[in-house]
Formats: structure tokens, sequence, C-alpha cells
């Protein structure tokens, strides 16, 4: 998304008095009303001073400006009020370089997006910035610098080079304020020079449609601007076209499109992120489509709706390029799209963002990737006669191009060419992996060493921590609930504090377990408990009038513990923890796995150790001969750190490593009839001991290096194999 212009401050002054305007001069219109038709005023308002500071207007004072916005906007103003009109004039002679900002129309939008309307008690309204819609809705709009990117990148895959070459059709699905668009004008018309009927030709090449009216024709006054330069007003040609080629509409439903099915040689966009945690409604209303039902899987998040609906509009051979997240290349949700993906087209790029932020308030990792229907071998844009289809299979053996920004690199200077990324390529066989996409770079043959041993889960259990359904209350529950409690209160996680002042008896007492917040658990660290847990169970608390002091805590809470899965279906009592796991797993030694951090993060619990469900345990089974201490040197290994690269989800700045992955570790078991084993298993957990009471420092990262040169050796591997991944 384009940083909103700070000149642009002034939208938060003038939108709400111009809703205050409306609201008085039209009793009868509502505050939706006014706010919608306040913003088509001034945006519009904006647009003409565009266009009269490029001379695309008749000569006229700037405070005329405002009659032909209010002509533009038909009966919204008939009466033309005093005051209205007093303040579009203001608007209107702001300062002329207002007018030259880069994006103005794009700046104006977003910060409209940025602000809602608060009624203060003297009746007027004042504007308050919030990101609440646009996060509910996902609307982040694209760095003009990546949109250049993947237009100039696809339109070179697609072999498109001059204007002696077809243009080729191109689609944004969620064009949103038009940057795609705006991208693809720039670089076709390059070669143009300022020939009008040679770009309005081209415009009927160039699609784009959004359900976001307003930012629909926000993008088509920046495609009209992009298109006529400067001079006298163009045919209404131009104009005409536009409205047709870039309309409010929904992609994933339109029946427009629904006939345009395979006529599209390049689809770009950056379609918006909902997942189905926050949007489970709208994906649901999509579901009961034909097109819903054929691509519907649990966990999916909206965007991949747009992939689908985007290979269907794919010519065989064409190019579909996407900015997205980058949690779905391992996400359950994305595995029917990635299958997909596998079956009918061949990834050529991803550009991997990494860390580094793309969108303003937006954490997480995210990436480009460009695809190619499979189908015929050269782009339909060269095609002298309908398309050939290739044979079975070709064109899965050519490989995928990954671009990394790389540590301390910058996104923008990579992508303008200023600076090289980190450059890899990856079979088809290497890119997917049990049905997620691994990016990592390749390392088959260590990878094949490690694959020869136990899946971790054959060696005993492996089970995700306590899940308290609350532990204790966060500022979006609050509100929900009518804030009738404090943001951080405990509902089954307390303070040491909290506990005394509920004055226990000795009974209610034993049902209280020293607890570990994530903050004391880590890579060889286990710190004492900061929390206390109220162990509440079918065993521990089977009736609840047993214990009157906490049950009095928890009744306090009962709006939230009324509406959890398992108290609905019958399953927990509204004051037992939500899912207690066995009581047996918490007493026994066990090694504690966090579910994210920077890199794998072990560490072994031989006294009885309570945690949340956000950390994974492994408990070795009885027969297991090998040390708990041995399991811990193994994964906090440089070489298993490369393994869980491969094959965990990568999120933000860490791998998470969940139960499922976890369990399917390989782990290298020990022959102790060979001398030579038994002391390597011996050495490691002698170091593993070592490390866990060595604070930090050199002689903690010397320990930790031996672990890593001990752990090679017992694979068989040298050092150097292993990227440096901690």
């Amino acid at each position: 998304m384009a940083r909103p212009d700070l000149r642009c401050s002034w939208i938060d002054t003038a939108w709400p008095t111009l809703v205050d305007m409306l609201r008085t001069a039209h009793g009868d219109w509502s505050t939706p009303r006014c706010a919608a038709t306040a913003r088509e005023l001034l945006e519009t308002v904006a647009f003409l001073g565009i266009c009269q500071a490029r001379g695309l207007l008749p000569d006229c004072p700037p405070e005329a400006l405002f009659d032909t916005a209010i002509e533009q906007l038909g009966e919204a103003l008939v009466s033309r009020p005093d005051e209205p009109v007093a303040l579009l004039q203001a608007i209107a002679m702001l300062p002329p370089e207002l007018y030259e900002q880069h994006d103005l129309l794009q700046n104006i939008h977003i910060r409209l997006l940025s602000l809602r309307l608060d009624r203060l008690d003297s009746g007027r309204s004042r504007a308050r910035r919030t990101t609440g819609r646009r996060k509910a809705e996902g609307i982040y709009y694209t760095p003009d610098t990546v949109a250049d990117y993947m237009v100039q990148s696809s339109l070179a895959a697609l072999g498109w080079q001059t204007e002696r070459d077809a243009s080729p059709r191109l689609l944004d699905p969620a064009c949103g304020c038009g940057e795609f668009l705006l991208a693809a004008c720039r670089n076709l018309f390059a070669h143009q020079a300022n020939d009008l009927d040679a770009r309005a030709e081209l415009l009927g090449q160039i699609h784009g449609v959004d359900s976001d009216t307003e930012a629909v024709l926000v993008a088509r006054r920046r495609v009209w601007l992009e298109t006529v330069g400067t001079g006298p007003t163009p045919p209404r040609m131009i104009s005409d076209r536009l409205a047709q080629a870039i309309r409010a509409a929904d992609a994933l439903t339109d029946g427009q499109l629904d006939r345009q099915s395979g006529m599209f040689d390049l689809l770009l966009g950056n379609p918006p992120y909902r997942r189905e945690l926050g949007a489970k409604g709208l994906l649901d209303r999509i579901a009961e489509s034909d097109f819903g039902r054929r691509w519907r899987s649990a966990r999916m998040d909206l965007w991949h709706y747009f992939a689908h609906r985007g290979l269907d509009l794919l010519a065989d051979g064409g190019v579909l390029c996407f900015l997205v997240n980058g949690y779905w290349t391992g996400g359950r949700g994305s595995k029917r799209l990635i299958e997909r993906l596998e079956r009918e087209a061949r990834i050529e790029e991803i550009f991997d963002f990494e860390e580094q932020p793309l969108f303003e308030g937006v954490a997480g990792r995210h990436l480009v990737f460009r695809v190619r229907k499979n189908g015929q071998a050269f782009p339909r844009i060269h095609a002298p006669s309908p398309p050939t289809p290739l044979p079975k299979g070709e064109g899965r053996s050519l490989e995928t191009t990954v671009k990394r920004v790389g540590e301390n690199g910058d996104w923008r200077a990579c992508l303008e060419g200023q600076r090289a990324p980190v450059v890899f390529t990856k079979r088809p066989e290497q890119l997917f992996r049990a049905g997620r996409l691994d990016l990592e770079p390749p390392c088959d043959e260590l990878l094949a060493v490690l694959a020869q041993g136990t899946p971790l889960g054959r060696l005993g259990k492996v089970r995700q921590g306590i899940a308290e359904n609350p532990a204790t209350i966060n500022r979006r529950t609050n509100l929900r609930h009518g804030e009738p409690w404090t943001v951080g209160q405990g509902v089954f996680s307390l303070s040491p504090e909290e506990v005394e002042a509920l004055d226990l008896s000795e009974a209610e007492r034993a049902l209280l377990r020293l607890y570990h917040a994530l903050s004391d658990l880590g890579r060889y660290r286990l710190a004492s408990p900061s929390r206390v847990l109220i162990y509440s169970t079918a065993q521990t608390w089977p009736e609840l009038d047993a214990h009157p002091a906490l049950r009095d805590h928890l009744a306090r809470f009962r709006p939230i513990l009324d509406v959890r899965r398992e108290t609905q279906l019958g399953k927990r009592p509204w004051w037992q923890l939500h899912w207690p796991r066995e009581a047996s797993l918490w007493e026994s030694p066990k090694l504690l796995a966090l579910q994210m951090a920077p890199q794998p993060a072990f560490v072994p619990a031989m006294e009885p150790a309570y945690v949340s469900f956000s950390v994974n345990v492994f408990a070795p089974a009885a027969d297991v001969a090998e040390h708990l201490y041995y399991f811990t040197a193994l994964l906090n290994s440089r070489l298993y750190a490369t393994w869980f690269a491969h094959h965990a989800k990568r999120r933000g700045v860490g791998l998470e490593i969940n139960g499922r992955v976890l369990a399917a570790t390989p782990i290298h078991r020990i022959d102790f009839d060979r001398p030579e084993e038994r002391a390597i298993h011996n050495r490691l957990v002698d170091l593993a001991a070592e490390i866990l009471t060595t604070p930090d420092g050199p002689a903690r990262a010397a320990l930790d290096s031996e672990i890593d040169q001990v752990v090679c050796t017992l694979h068989g591997v040298e050092p150097e194999q292993c990227p440096d991944l901690v």
C-alpha cells in the first residue's frame, strides 16, 4: 500500500465538516448517505483539480471547480446549499502543488478508508483514524514498485516486447484504485508516444473489476489521466472504454466474467486476504455457488478463490501473477490450491520478501508468485493459429526460480535492479513437498540422509498443550462483551497475586498447578513457572459446588465460558478447561517444543510441568532407550533446523512447528550395541545437560557448536552442508 501523503491530512477535517453540512441541508438523508456523498465530492474536486493543473479543463478560476463537481454528482446537491459550496470552494483553492502529488487520488481514498465518523455530544461529526475496515475487508493497496515489477516480469514471461506484438488481454480481478492497471498502461503505452488512438485501442485489452465502487471510480480516473497525458480533453471514447473495462463487480461471481473463461493472457493482482476465522459468512456465501463448491476447503483464505478463478479465466499458456501472504505455502487450507497448481500450472517464479514489511501496520511474510497455465508451448500473443497443447507433462520439467530479499536486504532495491536478490532454482519435486511449497534452497542429499530416521511420533506421545479457553481476558473479548472485565485479568491462568486474592480453601488449592507462560520457555531454557493454572477437569472438579471460591471466580466469566465449542456440545461443563489433555502427560518427563519461534526451540522438563496450547509436548514411550536430553540436542541442532525449514510453515519471523510436523520429524535411533554410537549418544546427553545450566555467552555458543558437530558426525554429513539457520 502506498503510504498516504501527510498533506492529505486536510481530509480529516474536510470530510466530517462536509458530512455535517449535508446532514443539515438534507434532513432526510441518512448518515451513511451523507458520508458517501461527502467522500465522492472530495475525490471529485481533487480529480478536477488535477485535470485543471494538467491543462485538461477549459480555463477557469479554481473556485469554479465545485460547479463541475456538483454537476457530476447530479441531484446529490441539487439545492446547492451555501455552506457545502463554500467548503468546496475552499478545497478547490488548496495550494496548486497539492495536485502535483504522486498518486493523490489513491492517497485520498486510502485516507478516507482509514477514517470513521464519531458523533459528538454537540451533534457534530469528528473523524477518527482507524484500521478496522481495511483489516476486516483485507484492503491494502500495492506499492507501485511491486506492481511495476509484477507487470514487467509478467509481460516478459509472455514474450511481449514492443508495439509490434499483439497486446495481451489482461485482468486485475481485485483492482482497487488501479495500481496494476496503471503499471500495465505505463508499460504498454511506452511505445505509443502520445498517440491517443493507439492508446485507446490498447485500453480495450486492459480490464479490472472490484467490489468497491468508490475505488473503481478512482481507478478509472487514474487510468484516464495516464492515458490522456497532457493537452486538450481527449475524445469521449476514452472514458466510454474505461467505463466498460474497469467496472464494479465481484470477480468471483460476476456473470460477465463467466462468459470470458479462458480468454485472458495475463491476470495480475493483490487479492484481498481474509482468513476463514474472520470471514466465514462471506466464504460460506461463495461456497453456495457452483464455483465455490468446486474449490471450498476448510481454513482457506479468500484470495485462494481468486487464484482458482484466475486459472479458469486464463487462456492456455497464460500467466497469473499475484502478491499474497506467505503463510499459504504451508497451510492446511491451501492444500487444494497447491494441488491444482501442481496439476494444471507451472510456477515460474516466486519472489519472497521474507520478513521485510510491505504494508503499513501489517506484519507477516509476503511473496509474489507467477504461474503459467499448462497448455501451449508459446504465448498466445505470438500464435498465428489456434494453440497446440503440450504433450502431457511437458513444461513440468522446467524449474522454478526463487528470489529472496536476503538478510538485511532492501526489497525496493532488489525489485528495481539496484541490488541482487538471493536466487536459486527448484525442480517440481523439490518445490512441492507433502502438500506444501518448500521455498528453501535445495539440499536433497542432506534431506535424504535425515529421511532414514524414525518419525518422532512413533517413539512416544506428541500432544499440544492445554487449551484453557480463555487463559486471560484479551482486548477483543473484553470489547465484544461490553468491557465488563480488565484486559489481562486471569480466568484459568492466574498470577500469584490473583490467587492470593481468592482466599482459597486447601481443597481448592489442590486444584492449582504451577503453569509455564511462553516467556518462561526457550531454546534450552526452562525458567520457574510464572503463572498458576486452575486445573479444572472431569476428574479434579466433577461437581460445581465442591469449590465455592473457584466457582465464584469463574462465574464472573461465564458469558465467555458458555459459548465455547466443547461446552455447547455438552462435552465439558462451563467451569472446566476446554482441552486439559491427560493428566499423566504433565507429570511425566517430556520435551517441550515452542510452536512459534525464530528458530527451533526445545527444552526438557524432567519434573512436572504444565504448558499452554502454544507449546507441543513429546513424552517418550517407556521402551525408548534414548535419553530425553538426546532428543533435545538433536532437535535443537543446525542439522534438524534444516529439516524443519523444509517441512514446517514459516510465519513472519519464525517457524511454526506444529504437532503434525513434530510427529513426522525423523530421529536417528541409537544402536546401543555399537560402542561408537553409544558414545555419541552419551556425549550429546552430557552436552545438553551442560548447556541447560550455562548462561548466554561464548561458553554456551561453544557448547551449541559442539552439539552441531556431533549431530553431523552421527548422521555422516559435513557441518558445511547445513545452512546457517541458527
